[in-house]
């Protein structure tokens, strides 16, 4: 038996929970006794003697306060826990060539802490406007675990779909999640951008990875933060910064890191392509900055030669401005 599997027993369950009620009972006695001690001191101070009376004031005033704080305190956690917190969420888009139009290969994990005894649904949305002649169906990352797919978007455009874990989880129990899915563009094509969020729930680290083959590397890369979402559509509200680093097998990736990102807004990046054009690796700068720079002569003259050689299978370069 793995430990994770032996710590998620009933008798570990029920040791949690009784673990849990020991330091209620200890907050509400701190509480009650600091908040009497406070009463007791003033009214000494005001009075002299304390009667019966005072006693009784302070008292109710130590078991109120106690009963509040502890009230408070549960709200509070179980406001800020909720069903569970993605700890880390991670999304990598890969776009490739193929004949006239772009594949795209879709990779989404996260790791998630659960907030409940006997959580095992993970909700997990998409939207993509590209439109696939075949469509094709995602699946999981993990052998363990089975993808539950909503299938038709709903009416924010979104499509619905769950992991279910095939056994239940304890409240703090820390498990990775994912799901790949790939497609194409061959009936509609996508718009250019790619975004993450963790939707209603709090993110502690968001990273979203964009990566073009070497073949098929945009003109320009924007990282954009997306305002909270409104129907199917959300609003730019601003740029964000980004790295590119070079990636597997000669592509380039761009790279959006975000701690504790703001959970009302979706991060990512929004790219261009050159009057339609796909651009080789080498059209683009190789600083790190918001936006990336456009097509350079050198650029240029190499493609162009790549093109005569045989060598580049897409489309004719729009000459350097």
């Amino acid at each position: 038996m793995r430990p994770e599997e032996a710590l998620d027993r009933l008798q570990f369950r029920m040791l949690r929970a009784a673990v849990e009620a020991v330091q209620a009972m200890l907050f509400f006695a701190t509480v009650s006794i600091t908040a009497g001690s406070v009463a007791w001191a003033w009214l000494s101070h005001a009075g002299g003697d304390v009667d019966a009376t005072g006693w009784a004031v302070a008292g109710g005033g130590a078991l109120s306060s106690g009963a509040f704080g502890y009230l408070a305190g549960r709200r509070r956690r179980r406001t800020e826990r909720g069903d569970f917190v993605i700890e880390q969420l991670e999304g990598l888009l890969t776009v490739s060539g193929v004949s006239d139009h772009q594949r795209y290969d879709y990779v989404r994990r996260q790791r998630i802490r659960a907030g409940r005894n006997g959580f095992r649904l993970v909700p997990i949305r998409s939207h993509w406007s590209a439109r696939s002649r075949c469509p094709s169906t995602p699946e999981c990352l993990y052998a363990d675990q089975l993808l539950l797919d909503g299938r038709t978007p709903e009416e924010d455009g979104r499509i619905r779909r769950w992991i279910y874990l095939h056994r239940p989880i304890g409240r703090g129990y820390r498990v990775w999640v994912g799901l790949r899915h790939t497609f194409s563009d061959d009936g509609g094509r996508m718009q250019p951008y790619y975004r993450e969020s963790g939707e209603e729930q709090r993110v502690d680290r968001l990273i979203v990875r964009l990566r073009f083959t070497w073949d098929r590397v945009p003109l320009e890369v924007v990282g954009v933060r997306w305002s909270a979402r409104s129907r199917s559509s959300r609003q730019e509200t601003g740029e964000v910064p980004f790295q590119k680093v070079p990636g597997p097998d000669g592509s380039v990736e761009y790279v959006v890191d975000v701690h504790k990102p703001d959970g009302r807004c979706a991060y990512g990046l929004r790219w261009r392509w050159a009057d339609d054009n796909i651009l080789p690796v080498d059209a683009m700068n190789s600083r790190t900055v918001t936006r990336s720079a456009p097509m350079t002569a050198p650029a240029f003259e190499s493609l162009s030669a790549a093109r005569r050689a045989g060598r580049w299978p897409g489309p004719a370069p729009a000459a350097p401005r």
